[in-house]
C-alpha cells in the first residue's frame, strides 16, 4: 500500500512540473525538456526488456517474471511498453481467479470464452445470474480487475447478461463526458492516476484507441518513437481554412455518403481513410487514391497532417453556403460523431442533431486559427 501511495504521490507531482513547464515561455526550453523526458523513457523501457530477456535465458529465473507480472505497478510499466511476456487471455483468466479466490463462499466459477475486437467473453458456471448483475458489486470488481490487466479491453460480456463497457469510450474513444454524466471519476488510461483537471488524450495506434490521459502522460507521448511508437499524443491545434480543399466533382469523386467526413492518416492501413458520422457511429471507408492524391498535390497543409492524430474536417453539407474545411485533432472528430450518435432520430438526423453540428462547428470555429491557403 505505501508503494502505491508513492507512486500515486509521483504522478501527481508530475502533472505540477508538467502544468508548470507549459507555462514556459521560451518554446526551445519545453523541447529540450520533452526530449529528455522521451529519452529517459525510451532508455529504462530498454532496461525492462533487457531484463526480461535476461530472466527469460534462465528457466529458474521465470518465477521471478511471474511475480514481477503481479506486481501492479510493473505490470502496467511492462503492457505501457509492450513488454507483458503474458497474453491478453491469460492476463484476463489471471485477473478473473484473483477476483474469485476471494468469493470462495459462492462456489462456482467464471471461464473466459474469448476476446474478440477488444470485448472479453465470459460464461458463468454454478452461479446465479443475480450475482453478476449490473448493480453487483462483484460484477464492478470483475470489471476493474480485469481493465487494470489488460487496458485494451473495452467491454465484457457475460453470457446471458450482456454487454459492460470497462471505460468511458465510445467507438474507441476514450469520452470523458460520459463518466462525468455518470458522476465517476476521470481516470488516466495510461497511468491510472486520477485527472482532476482538463485532459487530452492518447492514441494507441495498433488498435485505434484513444485514451483519457492525465498531462504527464500527454506530455510522455508527444512526437513519435516513444514507448516503441505504441502511443502518441493528440494535439490540440485548431485550423481554420476559408476555402474548400475539393471541388463538388472531386467530393463525388471520393465516394463518401454523406456532406460531412473526416481524413487522416492509418498507420496500420498505410494509407489515408475517410470516416463520416450518421446514427451507427463513425463509418469509415477507402479512398480512391488517385483522387485523393490530387486533391493533397493541390493542398500541401493536408499532406503535413500528423499520422494518426489529425485530421481533415470537411463540411461539405449542400444547404451549408460556404463549406468550412479544418484540420482538427483526431479527438474532435470523434467527439462530432459521439453527439450526433446521440442526437440521432430519423432518417436525416433531425433539427436536434442538425442544430448540435451548428453549435459544434460554431465552437471548433472560435478555437480554430486561420490557416494559409494555397496559391
Amino acid at each position: 500500500m505505501a508503494g502505491q501511495r508513492n507512486s500515486q504521490a509521483a504522478g501527481e507531482r508530475i502533472q505540477s512540473l508538467v502544468r508548470e513547464l507549459e507555462s514556459v515561455a521560451d518554446p526551445a526550453i519545453r523541447q529540450n525538456a520533452e526530449e529528455l523526458v522521451r529519452l529517459l523513457t525510451e532508455m529504462y523501457g530498454a532496461a525492462l526488456g533487457r531484463i526480461l530477456q535476461l530472466l527469460n535465458e534462465n528457466e529458474a529465473s521465470k518465477r521471478v517474471i511471474d511475480s514481477l507480472c503481479k506486481d501492479d505497478l510493473i505490470a502496467s510499466l511492462l503492457v505501457l511498453h509492450g513488454l507483458h511476456p503474458q497474453n491478453v487471455e491469460t492476463r484476463i483468466k489471471n485477473a478473473i481467479e484473483h477476483v474469485l479466490s476471494h468469493l470462495s463462499s459462492q462456489g462456482g466459477d467464471v471461464k473466459l470464452i474469448k476476446v474478440e475486437q477488444a470485448v472479453a467473453y465470459l460464461r458463468m458456471e454454478g452461479m446465479r445470474h443475480d450475482y453478476f448483475s449490473s448493480a453487483s458489486p462483484v460484477r464492478s470488481t470483475l470489471k476493474q480487475a480485469i481493465e487494470e490487466a489488460a487496458p485494451e479491453i473495452d467491454e465484457i460480456e457475460i453470457e446471458g447478461l450482456g454487454p459492460a463497457r470497462l471505460s468511458p469510450r465510445e467507438n474507441g474513444i476514450a469520452s470523458s463526458a460520459i463518466a462525468k454524466e455518470e458522476q465517476r471519476e476521470v481516470r488516466c488510461e495510461l497511468c491510472g492516476n486520477a485527472i482532476t483537471d482538463s485532459h487530452g488524450h492518447v492514441a494507441q495506434i495498433e488498435t485505434r484507441k484513444l485514451l483519457c490521459a492525465c498531462r504527464a502522460c500527454c506530455f510522455l507521448f508527444r512526437g513519435n518513437g516513444t514507448a516503441r511508437g505504441k502511443y502518441k499524443t493528440v494535439p490540440q491545434k485548431c485550423l481554420y481554412l476559408a476555402e474548400s480543399v475539393m471541388t463538388t466533382s472531386q467530393w463525388n469523386e471520393l465516394q463518401i455518403p454523406a456532406g460531412m467526413a473526416f481524413f487522416f492518416f492509418n498507420s496500420a492501413l498505410n494509407r489515408t481513410v475517410a470516416c463520416y458520422p450518421g446514427p451507427a457511429g463513425a463509418t469509415e471507408s477507402l479512398l480512391p487514391l488517385e483522387s485523393w492524391n490530387n486533391i493533397v498535390k493541390a493542398h500541401p497543409l493536408i499532406a503535413e497532417l500528423s499520422p494518426d492524430v489529425e485530421a481533415l474536417l470537411v463540411d461539405n453539407l449542400k444547404e451549408r453556403k460556404s463549406p468550412g474545411c479544418y484540420v482538427v485533432p483526431i479527438d474532435a472528430c470523434y467527439e462530432l460523431v459521439a453527439r450526433l450518435r446521440r442526437r440521432w432520430k430519423g432518417f436525416d438526423g433531425g433539427d436536434e442533431a442538425r442544430r448540435d453540428i451548428d453549435a459544434f462547428l460554431a465552437g471548433l470555429r472560435s478555437r480554430s486559427e486561420a490557416a494559409a491557403q494555397s496559391q
